[in-house]
């Protein structure tokens, strides 16, 4: 576990610092992930693109990504989720999805997976995977970063 300032990342993410404050400061987290752009773009192809039936569809000219997040609760309640890309400090896209729970083995499940990622996702992935070098990628993305607030 590293201990953070917010002052370190508050310029990558607005609003970060008021969100903290709001709280509830146990239901705040921050997460730091890297993402392995070293895939077989055949695979996802195949993969992003098959029907029900596992047939390959006519038309698998571009990769589809997915962004996906389960929560569950012992209560009955919608809940939001509001992913956004933020680059340079600023909002670049953003998704709000709604989800009410299935109720399951005593619990209720919320399931956000049923949508690909918006165009802007999309292309800025293909561009980043366009880049010549980790160091140069890795560049670009330090002015990147993906938020993703989930509330009742």
């Amino acid at each position: 576990l590293l201990l953070l300032l917010l002052l370190q990342v508050s310029d990558k993410f607005p609003l970060l610092e008021d969100m903290y404050h709001r709280g509830p400061k146990e239901t705040f987290f921050l997460v730091k992930f890297w993402v392995d752009l070293n895939y077989d773009e055949t695979q996802t192809m195949k993969i992003a693109h098959e029907d029900d039936n596992g047939i390959l569809q006519q038309d698998p000219d571009a990769c589809v990504f997915n962004l996906s997040a389960r929560f569950e609760s012992l209560e009955d309640i919608p809940i939001e989720c509001c992913t956004t890309a933020v680059s340079l400090g600023k909002v670049a896209a953003e998704k709000i999805q709604v989800e009410m729970g299935t109720f399951e083995d005593g619990r209720y499940l919320y399931d956000f997976t049923s949508g690909t990622m918006c165009e802007y996702m999309t292309q800025f992935l293909a561009q980043l995977r366009s880049l010549n070098g980790v160091e140069v990628m890795n560049m670009v993305l330090e002015n990147f970063a993906v938020t993703q607030v989930c509330c009742d």
